[in-house]
């Protein structure tokens, strides 16, 4: 399982760190992971990315191991943060599901976890 932080903007982009956090939702559960965002964030060291680059994403919280089986979701839900060309900080939040069949995270339709300010 591999995971990326790529720049979708304009200009370069000087990522600062992110934080990610795997969820694994069973049938019948409430979709309500625990974050504890402080306490796992990586920084980065000011990774610099130009526009269309992107850079992958190596930690102990992202595994091989975890599959689904019948009725199971795999999740991955986080920040990161970054400073553009104007030097102005910024945020962006993701959602991803995980889909096995071909091995790809696709996008999950939620403002409360699909944001940037």
């Amino acid at each position: 399982m591999r995971f990326f932080i790529a720049n979708g903007g304009d200009t370069d982009a000087t990522v600062v760190g992110y934080m990610a956090y795997l969820y694994h939702q069973v049938d019948g559960i409430v979709f309500a992971p625990e974050l504890d965002g402080e306490t796992s964030f990586v920084f980065l060291n000011d990774t610099v990315l130009k526009p269309g680059a992107r850079v992958e994403v190596l930690g102990t919280h992202l595994c091989d191991w975890i599959t689904c089986g019948e009725g199971e979701r795999l999740f991955a839900i986080g920040r990161v943060e970054y400073e553009g060309g104007d030097s102005a900080r910024r945020i962006t939040g993701f959602c991803r599901e995980y889909f096995s069949k071909n091995a790809m995270w696709q996008k999950v339709p939620n403002d409360a976890y699909e944001y940037t300010y």
